[in-house]
């Protein structure tokens, strides 16, 4: 499964306690699960389709809006995460 990991206004707080919750997070995503998006911890320009995107934040500006929409339409399921999603 191919995963994006988006952050859009926020702090990047959720994802970094989601992608440190370490074997137990590995228990759950045990299956074939491969980050390939994620301003955070990859440097990759442009957004890539996927299986599954995970959104932390909210949406508060016009390039909040612009984002949310292209990672919708390249997701075929797409997560809010966290308290501000």
């Amino acid at each position: 499964m191919k995963v994006n990991i988006i952050s859009l206004t926020c702090c990047a707080g959720c994802v970094s306690s989601f992608l440190n919750a370490g074997d137990a997070l590995l228990e759950i995503l045990s299956g074939d699960f491969e980050i390939v998006y994620s301003p955070t911890f990859i440097d990759l320009k442009e957004i890539p389709e996927v299986d599954l995107s995970i959104v932390e934040g909210g949406v508060r500006t016009v390039s909040d809006e612009e984002l949310i929409r292209e990672v919708r339409a390249k997701s075929r399921i797409l997560v809010a995460l966290g308290i501000c999603a």
